[in-house]
């Protein structure tokens, strides 16, 4: 079931929606480089089962200390991570398969789903300082996703708590900061759920 918003949380310039979804190729810079235990929190829907895999965020370079990247492998129903040099390929999801469901996904050194842990990193300090987390896609693999909330971490400190929105003067769609009172504009083919009154 869809979260229930509250209207009124963002600058009147800004709609709020119930969820903003990227398709093959949009995504989001965050503008959020982590430097310490990087932790993303999301409410997720998978839109599109077909093809191989869906990328659903990133940030950093590969093989890097520190690391992060979460894939869903649609063809095999798994969820695939990368934790700095370590990696896991195989963890079941059925949760994602059910395309009419919103999932609750929380990674940083633990990965959970829907409040179940799935796996556990020893704990890596992130190494870079300008890698910016990316949203919708994670390098190579693009996704077909909705997200509804967005909070990310910092060790625990909370970084950014993005509201799915669009701009009303021009309709661009993108999320807004409740943290850092900013707007981020999506790139590529970006759509949105109904508004929030």
């Amino acid at each position: 079931m869809a979260e229930k918003k509250e209207s009124g949380r963002i600058p009147s310039a800004y709609r709020e929606v119930e969820w903003v979804g990227f398709n093959l190729g949009a995504y989001l810079s965050t503008g959020i480089v982590p430097i310490d235990n990087p932790r993303v929190v999301t409410s997720v829907k998978v839109t599109d089962t077909a093809g191989t895999r869906r990328g659903l965020w990133s940030f950093g370079s590969s093989g890097a200390p520190g690391y992060r990247i979460l894939n869903y492998y649609t063809s095999s129903n798994n969820v695939a991570t990368i934790y700095g040099s370590n990696s896991s390929y195989a963890m079941p999801t059925p949760e994602l398969r059910q395309t009419e469901n919103w999932v609750t996904i929380d990674f940083s050194n633990v990965l959970k789903i829907n409040g179940t842990k799935k796996k556990t990193y020893t704990r890596e300090s992130f190494s870079e300082n300008t890698k910016q987390i990316i949203i919708g896609k994670s390098h190579d693999y693009n996704g077909n996703y909705r997200f509804q909330t967005i909070k990310i971490y910092d060790g625990d400190d909370l970084k950014s708590e993005l509201v799915p929105c669009y701009r009303k003067s021009d309709n661009k769609i993108g999320a807004y900061c409740l943290v850092r009172n900013i707007f981020l504009e999506g790139t590529g083919t970006l759509t949105k759920g109904a508004d929030v009154t």
